[in-house]
């Protein structure tokens, strides 16, 4: 919702899926936000914007998913990435393999998403 915050804002940021007609039951998103340094956040979680699991998500359509992340009131005041993928989260816990990047970052499964900086 914003380029720039400060230690212990806490921001919101949109991430849209698209759903195909099959999905394994066990999927959950992964996020991963991290500093320049020090220890990454997760916002790992199994409900799109905390109201429908990825399997019930009607095939085709945009998923909006909104994930609020309140910043350590230490932040360090640098710039900061966010990734995103997808993961078994009920079954073995691996990550969802990435086979399309269209023009993406892609690193270990996960894609670049965002960044911003604290201020």
């Amino acid at each position: 919702d914003r380029p720039r915050a400060g230690p212990g804002d806490t921001i919101v940021r949109e991430l849209d899926w698209r759903r195909v007609a099959k999905t394994d039951p066990d999927l959950g998103v992964f996020v991963h936000i991290e500093p320049p340094h020090g220890d990454t956040l997760n916002g790992d979680h199994v409900e799109l914007s905390q109201t429908l699991i990825i399997d019930a998500a009607p095939p085709g359509k945009v998923l909006r998913d909104l994930l609020p992340i309140t910043l350590p009131a230490n932040a360090p005041r640098k710039d900061w990435k966010i990734y995103a993928g997808l993961w078994r989260v009920r079954g073995r816990g691996e990550r969802v393999r990435v086979v399309e990047t269209g023009s993406a970052s892609v690193e270990r499964d996960r894609v670049a998403v965002a960044t911003f900086v604290v201020k």
